[in-house]
């Protein structure tokens, strides 16, 4: 389940905003990237904390301009949100497979497929 957390502040004064509005526009470019690089093929049985590892051991981590703790979170998100995103779509790909052929066999072989990820 996803949750979202509004805070409201009192007395917040114009430079205290416009850090977090800078800062959620970075954590968006974060999440951005998350998407791009591991939505597809490249991002299968990835990790948010191999994805986490791979950007400090190659310096991407270090462009983001963030803190350690917001970054690493966004991109947990992110991979989860990936990981729930493929979830969906094997259920389309479940019931349009059961729906399409008739033989037992032949639907066997095309769930396990899918659940290898051979399919591509």
């Amino acid at each position: 389940m996803k949750v979202t957390r509004v805070a409201y502040s009192q007395d917040l004064n114009a430079g205290k905003l416009a850090r977090l509005a800078e800062q959620a526009v970075r954590l968006g470019r974060v999440r951005s990237l998350v998407w791009q690089r591991y939505r597809s093929l490249a991002g299968v049985g990835v990790s948010g904390r191999e994805i986490r590892d791979r950007w400090m051991a190659d310096g991407t981590a270090a462009t983001f301009g963030l803190l350690a703790n917001p970054w690493k979170e966004t991109v947990r998100d992110a991979a989860d949100d990936i990981a729930a995103s493929r979830a969906a779509a094997k259920v389309k790909v479940r019931r349009a497979a059961c729906r399409r052929t008739s033989d037992p066999g032949e639907r066997r072989r095309l769930l396990a497929l899918l659940e290898v990820g051979s399919l591509g």
